[in-house]
């Protein structure tokens, strides 16, 4: 696995690349984000069905807490409505501000799940961006600042 970090303005984001990394998401979000123990999953139908048991089984076996949301495909994930609906799931569902998204997908997932972060929590903090490699999905990390 390559692991490298970037500078963005005022924080780092860790950034990993390579095969099997989906399988370490839980290892590599105790690692880069300690402090968080809750995750909301944020996918599309397409994208949880391949991936999201996967992802959610190597929070659990990391010993996170996870639950899952799901958003429209594509670009449907960016309409008003859909972000509304994932901020209020996530917010009925009793996150506060000691947990963190993780956007499981690419493009308009990661956009709406971002938006929700900052949104609902004044701040999104881009803690980590894992590629599997060959690139089949991606997952963006975010948690409060």
């Amino acid at each position: 696995m390559e692991q490298f970090t970037v500078q963005l303005n005022n924080a780092t984001c860790t950034v990993c690349i390579g095969a099997g990394v989906l399988g370490r998401t839980g290892a590599l979000l105790r690692q880069h984000v300690p402090q968080v123990r809750r995750w909301a999953l944020a996918a599309d139908e397409n994208v949880s069905a391949l991936y999201g048991e996967w992802v959610q089984s190597s929070l659990r076996a990391a010993g996170l807490q996870v639950r899952l949301f799901l958003l429209p495909q594509g670009e449907g994930a960016k309409t008003p409505e859909a972000w509304l609906s994932l901020c209020r799931r996530i917010l009925d569902s009793g996150f506060d501000r000691s947990c963190g998204v993780v956007a499981l997908g690419g493009g308009a997932c990661g956009d709406a799940a971002a938006l929700e972060q900052a949104w609902m929590w004044g701040e999104a903090q881009f803690d980590a961006f894992l590629r599997e490699n060959p690139p089949t999905a991606d997952i963006c990390i975010s948690s409060w600042g």
